[in-house]
């Protein structure tokens, strides 16, 4: 037995041995390979003509850009009209390049509770009031995401006293009323989502006419891609869903009207609204929508993300988010228009970007992406690092079995909160109490395009006219009555 450990012990050592010889050469005949290595490929590259040299390609990609350089190379490989999911990943830098006025000197930033809620169709029979202006844009169970991934949207949303929108999926009453939350329905160009009961259970009615993804293209969906969503859909084993680019039977204004009446009638007077993709008839579409008398509007601008839509849509087509809101504002405050809300989607990202767009006007923002994201934290390494986070929570995912919506809808609800809270202390910072307080005055824009844009205070301009009006109102100033009673202390 001795010898038998004897035996071991040397075999080991001598494994061990024999592995750190063989890495002490391989270091030094390894790092003079590299070496060799590295000055062949640098002389190649310094020396060779363009038409023989491999940094034709970094200059190519550098001219076209990676994304151009990969997708074309899909569309040479297929012959077919590639999806790319998520939305253009073109910049639209245009609320970066707006800051908010903070209240120092002439006056005091606020403290105390800062009130967040907001109202979707003041002027409907039954508004839909929220307690933060945040919403989860319509995502939709069968032809976008899972219902697992739907579920956890529902019930994050919930947790914060707002709401998530179906979209154009399909809808489980039992996965509401399990979360015990509300939800806004897509009234879309598909034969599903038309039950009564549905309508009568929601808490707004949202007519697709388009998004800034997708434009107002309808889509076609395979069947081994709707999955379980197939029956609920009411489809064959080899039916393909279909969304047509117009609703049966409508044709024009009039024909609208009369579908916004009998939306209001069957769900006892919840808000009722309409989704666009804006262009560059923005103002025609919004006439016409008030015409039929919604009670809000959802502006979808290009930015805005989607399963999967043609590049040319993405990238071509619509007004940013932006130059929508400017444009859909001022169009709202020359026709006085009151009791309509107003809600913006499309690329926002940030707290600082909700509370942009709000004092641009906006009532509420509608996020999809990052509560996607956001949804998915905790639960990246599911997918990674072989497979896109998107495979968690898409239909067509690989992943899609290894999501779990309550740790989902937890990470979604924290989101929120944080977003929600930070919105709160820009509200502080300007000195005001509610987000019904912030508006256009409290911008200044970097640019000056964007702000002729926006109709808010290019930054490079002194603003004297603020300064004569302080200084005839200093006896009344915030910080002065605050000296004065330091001074009467001391």
């Amino acid at each position: 037995m001795n010898a038998w450990l004897v035996f071991l012990s040397a075999s080991l050592v001598g494994t061990l041995l024999t592995v750190l010889l063989a890495v002490l050469v391989l270091w030094r005949t390894g790092r003079r390979w590299i070496d060799l290595v590295a000055d062949r490929t640098l002389d190649i590259l310094v020396t060779d003509p363009y038409r023989h040299n491999l940094w034709e390609f970094i200059s190519a990609s550098r001219r076209s850009g990676v994304q151009l350089l990969i997708e074309n190379s899909m569309r040479a490989a297929t012959g077919e009209v590639i999806k790319r999911p998520m939305g253009s990943p073109k910049p639209s830098p245009q609320f970066d390049a707006i800051g908010f006025t903070p209240a120092q000197v002439t006056r005091a930033a606020s403290a105390g509770v800062i009130d967040l809620s907001v109202a979707i169709g003041p002027g409907a029979q039954r508004p839909l009031h929220l307690a933060i202006p945040i919403l989860i844009g319509g995502m939709g169970y069968g032809v976008g995401i899972t219902r697992q991934a739907w579920s956890a949207l529902l019930g994050g949303a919930t947790a914060m006293g707002t709401v998530v929108n179906t979209g154009e999926g399909v809808v489980y009453l039992e996965d509401v009323d399990a979360a015990g939350g509300r939800f806004i329905l897509q009234w879309s160009r598909a034969h599903w989502a038309k039950e009564p009961q549905l309508v009568r259970a929601c808490s707004a009615v949202e007519i697709h006419f388009g998004q800034g993804a997708s434009t107002g293209l309808g889509i076609h969906i395979p069947p081994e891609e709707l999955k379980e969503a197939r029956s609920a859909m009411k489809l064959g084993p080899r039916e393909w869903a279909r969304i047509g680019e117009q609703f049966p039977g409508v044709h024009g204004v009039r024909d609208v009207s009369r579908m916004v009446t009998f939306l209001r009638e069957m769900s006892n007077g919840v808000p009722i609204g309409a989704k666009i993709a804006p262009g560059d008839d923005i103002e025609a579409c919004l006439e016409a929508l008030l015409e039929c008398g919604v009670d809000f509007i959802t502006i979808d601008g290009a930015q805005a993300g989607t399963k999967g839509s043609e590049p040319i849509a993405e990238d071509d087509f619509g007004l940013p988010t932006f130059f929508a809101l400017s444009r859909a504002r001022r169009y709202f405050d020359a026709h006085r228009v009151k009791d309509v809300s107003l809600i913006i989607s499309g690329g926002l990202a940030t707290p600082g970007h909700f509370l942009k767009a709000i004092a641009l006007g906006a009532t509420a923002v509608a996020i999809g992406s990052p509560a996607l994201y956001a949804a998915s934290h905790g639960q990246l390494q599911k997918a990674l690092p072989f497979e896109p986070p998107t495979e968690l929570v898409l239909m067509v995912g690989k992943r899609t079995d290894r999501f779990d919506p309550l740790e989902g809808a937890r990470s979604l609800a924290l989101f929120l909160k944080s977003c929600a809270d930070e919105m709160a202390m820009g509200i502080r910072a300007m000195g005001k109490m509610s987000i019904r307080e912030v508006s256009a005055s409290d911008l200044f824009a970097l640019d000056p395009e964007v702000a002729r844009t926006a109709g808010i205070r290019y930054a490079g301009e002194a603003r004297w006219d603020l300064y004569r009006k302080d200084r005839t109102r200093r006896r009344d100033n915030v910080w002065s009555q605050k000296s004065s009673g330091w001074r009467e202390r001391s």
